[in-house]
């Protein structure tokens, strides 16, 4: 699931949902815009469903609208609580499948190599 800012630049609204990955998620994206995304990947050589919650604010934005994308990302995890790891990021290279790998073996994935297949929770239409 993608959530971004409409038209009007101060509501958030669902970007993009469905299958396809982190990958699919990442073409999604605007680099230009903050978003959050919320994705399910599987993880490890057991193939374990994690959760990982995502602040895509990229540097360009403006203070006002990086504020007003972290005041929606509060309400946001009042719905989304289940959460294996939480990232805040300014570029999609940091969105890697191994930086996230990496992450959540760090906290507390296992000892599994990340090996695993991906998909998402919600990436994108």
């Amino acid at each position: 699931m993608i959530l971004g800012f409409g038209s009007s630049q101060k509501e958030i609204s669902l970007v993009g949902s469905g299958d396809g990955g982190l990958e699919k998620a990442l073409l999604t994206l605007d680099p230009n815009q903050p978003q959050l995304l919320y994705v399910r990947i599987i993880f490890g050589d057991n193939k374990r469903n994690k959760f990982v919650f995502i602040n895509f604010i990229p540097d360009a934005v403006s203070g006002i609208r990086k504020a007003r994308l972290l005041m929606a990302k509060e309400e946001a995890l009042k719905i989304i609580e289940f959460r294996h790891l939480e990232m805040q990021v300014t570029t999609k290279s940091e969105m890697s499948m191994e930086a996230i790998n990496a992450k959540l073996a760090v906290a507390g994935g296992g000892s599994d190599s990340g090996n695993g297949d991906y998909s998402s929770a919600g990436s994108h239409k």
